[in-house]
């Protein structure tokens, strides 16, 4: 059980901070919450609430974030069980930013049952399910809820819960997109991710290339809506104005 629970924490910590050079403000977060099981049959226990969990997550993407969850319930039955619940989980959005965010989450993990009475049952885990985050206007603290089945394996025995958890979410961070870019993420919001944006700063509403550049048809370093000579021949030196340059002053290009 410890050297399960140990790689399991290991493995959670190496991707979320394998990710840390490329966040933004308020990537980070940290969501607790309390927690409805909806057991198993065969477990022979209460449905109820008797637990909680805390997530800590990063956002690695304008759409997926990647968190370590852990759980702890202790819930009356026949006989009483007390289980820790540990998960590496991914969590896609459609829209992040949106004020209510739907998302889809998966993950693996680990489930430590403690029956009373009848000793310890140890299982590798899998979990899927479907959430929401509700952001509570402008602050950093947010609603959120999520629904997920947890498969519990065992050969021949396998076990499956219905896990109900509604809590908050506060989010924090400080960026650390300073010494590269930020994978995912699109800081001038013209439709190309700052990974693959050679012209990372351009002006919001303009229209950009597969670069993220703006369209520049004689390639003279003048972008077309500043160029007052857009046909300028290859290679020519121009002005500001995107003019071939009038070497010897007699007026004459």
């Amino acid at each position: 059980m410890k050297k399960i629970l140990i790689r399991l924490t290991f493995i959670g910590l190496a991707v979320i901070f394998a990710t840390t050079a490329y966040g933004q403000k308020s990537d980070w977060y940290v969501a607790p919450m309390v927690v409805y099981t909806n057991d198993d049959g065969d477990r022979n226990i209460d449905d109820s609430f008797a637990g909680g969990q805390l997530s800590v997550g990063r956002a690695v993407t304008e759409n997926v974030s990647i968190e370590g969850s852990l759980g702890y319930s202790d819930i009356d039955g026949f006989p009483g069980q007390k289980s820790l619940d540990i998960s590496v989980n991914g969590l896609a959005f459609i829209d992040r930013d949106a004020t209510f965010s739907p998302y889809f989450l998966a993950g693996i993990g680990y489930l430590g049952t403690k029956i009373d009475g009848a000793g310890e049952e140890n299982r590798p885990s899998g979990t899927l399910g479907l959430g929401f985050i509700w952001a509570l206007g402008d602050s950093a603290v947010s609603i959120r809820a999520e629904y997920r089945a947890r498969l519990a394996w065992e050969q021949d025995n396998n076990l499956t819960d219905f896990i109900s958890s509604v809590g908050l979410q506060f989010s924090f961070g400080t960026g650390t997109g300073t010494t590269k870019t930020n994978i995912g993420f699109d800081s001038d919001g013209d439709g190309v991710i700052d990974h693959w944006d050679l012209c990372s700063g351009t002006a919001r509403g303009v229209a950009v290339d597969y670069n993220g550049c703006e369209p520049d048809g004689d390639r003279d370093g003048i972008a077309d809506r500043s160029d007052a000579c857009p046909d300028t021949a290859t290679a020519a030196q121009v002005d500001e104005f995107g003019c071939p340059l009038d070497s010897d002053g007699a007026g004459v290009e």
